[in-house]
């Protein structure tokens, strides 16, 4: 039986989640990624479990979008891996914030990768590096805050997308690194910075509207991320005009 006072390094992960403001995960459990599941039972956080690691990553997604938070989903080593590449990858196309969570082979393994030798293991970083905007991979546990609090912030800032975290599976299980910082609460809501138009280009584009004879609104992802759909709304019931949307919108 885990000793509580002995924290892993699954139960620091949770706990950082929760300083950060996350407030619920998508998964699929995997012996790599036991340690997490129960950090979550330990610290009350919750966690959705789907039937499909496909699943998770949309659901993260929808989450985001929703919520204006940064979605969070979880996949072991392997084939976990594999199955969350398309919902990653719609993710980022539509520069949606993620954080994955993924398993990975003890580092002992390590030399057991190449054609898949050991149980599982495969270039899974190789594969998801292509949807991602950044993939971090924590090798000890002293690193993990860091690492943590660097892939939500690329997550969140600039052109919104999603970021690996990759935990090997001896590093998942070992012991939580003496660490006493508290994680920024609220960087999980995002764009972290919201851009701010020019105020020339706003009144240029009220003379145009004025001078239209047909105007239509074309709403598009920034109508999601500005958190502003109520004002769209507003001008085009105030103007008289149609609304028409991207896919994002």
């Amino acid at each position: 039986m885990k000793d509580a006072a002995q924290p892993d390094v699954g139960d620091a992960l949770i706990r950082h989640l929760m300083e950060i403001g996350v407030e619920v995960c998508f998964g699929v459990p995997g012996g790599q990624t036991i340690p997490l599941y129960g950090a979550t039972r330990r610290a009350g956080f919750t966690h959705v479990l789907m039937h499909d690691e496909r699943n998770t990553a949309c659901a993260a997604d929808a989450y985001a979008r929703v919520s204006g938070k940064i979605g969070v989903c979880d996949a072991t080593v392997g084939p976990g891996a594999t199955n969350l590449v398309s919902g990653i990858a719609e993710a980022f196309a539509s520069a949606v914030p993620l954080l994955a969570i993924v398993g990975d082979a003890k580092t002992t393994r390590e030399h057991l990768r190449q054609h898949s030798i050991a149980s599982q293991a495969m270039q899974q970083r190789s594969m998801l590096e292509g949807v991602s905007k950044q993939f971090c991979r924590v090798n000890r546990a002293e690193g993990l805050a860091d690492m943590l609090e660097n892939a939500v912030r690329v997550a969140v800032t600039g052109r919104c997308g999603p970021v690996m975290l990759e935990i090997p599976e001896d590093i998942f299980f070992g012991p939580a690194a003496p660490d006493a910082r508290v994680l920024e609460h609220g960087a999980d809501n995002w764009p972290r910075y919201m851009s701010e138009p020019c105020a020339e280009d706003i009144a240029r584009a009220a003379e145009f509207v004025r001078g239209a004879e047909r105007p239509v609104i074309l709403a598009g992802g920034g109508a999601i991320v500005s958190r502003e759909r109520g004002e769209v709304v507003a001008l085009a019931e105030a103007l008289g005009v149609p609304i028409v949307t991207s896919i994002n919108g």
